[in-house]
């Protein structure tokens, strides 16, 4: 055996080692702090327990983690402890229709929708990562869920964060993107009194960075919107009105950057619209709009 391969041998076992050493490390820190540790997926049911990753997990073709009790927290560890699919219809990384379910640390991968929370009363998605190949997928989805928190987190799909019906709802120091022709981050079909905050969205082929659509009072602050190819940088679109952007950018390649149409009452703050090719800021069929300090 040549002094190159024992090297490489002793290198792989010493990174195997560490490996172990961390894993075993979070498992005992877990069990010290009352976690329950799971080695696969499984459904939550217990009220008020927290979990914890002791690896990582994956599934074929169906849900991973189904959180069926409140007030449970599932910390998964961070990015080498992945939550993985296989890109199948209907499945979910996971879900929860439970209040004040808590998703933190994790990566999740190849679900048709990363994380799904339905009907989730105050909510928490804190450094959360979710991205899917599947054509239909969701990275983060809240479905009718209100007073809900995503925070640092990542969603890439087809929509890359979207909250549909749902209301009061923050999103901070996010990335959304859609791989495809939806919307990076998407608020829509009367999600009202929703914020979002120092987050970006960005859709690489059509519609839009940010949207909001059929939805009210809801603020973008500090945030960009990225249109490539004919997407628009932040929309807001038919049916939403009583809507502020405040010291944000819409950016498209050859739409506009800041795009409102219909609805009543919105206003646009201390933001940019910037298109190669179109108009930085426009207004199409839209009542009492109010532009100030802006550019475009």
């Amino acid at each position: 055996m040549s002094r190159a391969t024992r090297r490489m041998k002793t290198e792989r076992k010493s990174a195997f080692s560490v490996w172990l050493f961390i894993a075993c490390l979070i498992y005992f820190l877990n069990f010290a702090a009352g976690a329950t540790v799971l080695g696969a997926c499984g459904i939550l049911s217990i009220p008020n327990e927290a979990y914890s990753l002791s690896g990582p997990v994956s599934i074929t073709g169906a849900t991973c983690f189904n959180v069926t009790a409140q007030n449970i927290t599932l910390d998964c560890g961070g990015a080498s402890f992945s939550i993985t699919g296989n890109n199948s219809a209907s499945t979910y990384g996971v879900y929860s229709d439970q209040f004040n379910t808590t998703l933190k640390n994790c990566d999740i991968i190849n679900f048709n929708r990363g994380v799904y929370f339905n009907n989730v009363i105050r909510g928490k998605i804190q450094t959360v990562t979710a991205r899917t190949n599947l054509s239909t997928g969701y990275g983060i989805y809240l479905s009718s869920s209100n007073y809900s928190n995503i925070t640092d987190s990542v969603g890439t799909a087809l929509y890359g964060i979207s909250l549909y019906s749902s209301n009061n709802n923050t999103i901070i120091n996010c990335n959304g993107t859609s791989r495809t022709s939806w919307y990076g981050i998407s608020i829509e079909s009367n999600s009202n009194y929703n914020t979002v905050i120092n987050s970006n969205g960005t859709s690489n082929t059509s519609m839009g960075g940010i949207s909001i659509s059929n939805s009210n009072n809801t603020i973008i602050i500090n945030s960009t919107g990225t249109g490539k190819f004919t997407a628009k940088g932040i929309t807001i679109n038919t049916g939403s009105s009583n809507n502020t952007i405040i010291n944000s950018t819409g950016f498209s390649n050859t739409s506009s950057g800041i795009y409102i149409i219909g609805g009543t009452n919105n206003t646009i703050i201390d933001s940019k619209g910037i298109s190669n090719t179109s108009i930085g800021i426009a207004v199409d069929s839209s009542s009492f709009t109010t532009i100030i300090n802006s550019n475009g």
